[in-house]
């Protein structure tokens, strides 16, 4: 899971005085690391549960992914 971590939390948290401009670009800097990291399991036909192969699938589940990756492990 990587910097997915701090990637996540920087990019999805609201407020903090953070605009959009210091954010990191989706597929410059968190796409690569869902790709390496997540979409194994986490596409179609696979066994993860749900799809994380674009910036719609993650988004949509940010804050469960931030949990996730903050805790280290994933859900059974």
């Amino acid at each position: 899971m990587k910097c997915l971590v701090g990637i996540l939390s920087f990019v999805w948290s609201p407020g903090a005085g953070v605009t959009r401009a210091d954010k990191p670009p989706y597929n410059k800097d968190i796409a690569p690391t869902l790709w390496q990291n997540c979409t194994g399991c986490h596409r179609p036909g696979e066994v993860g549960p749900f799809s994380m192969l674009t910036y719609k699938d993650a988004v949509k589940r940010a804050s469960f992914l931030e949990e996730v990756t903050a805790s280290r492990k994933m859900p059974t």
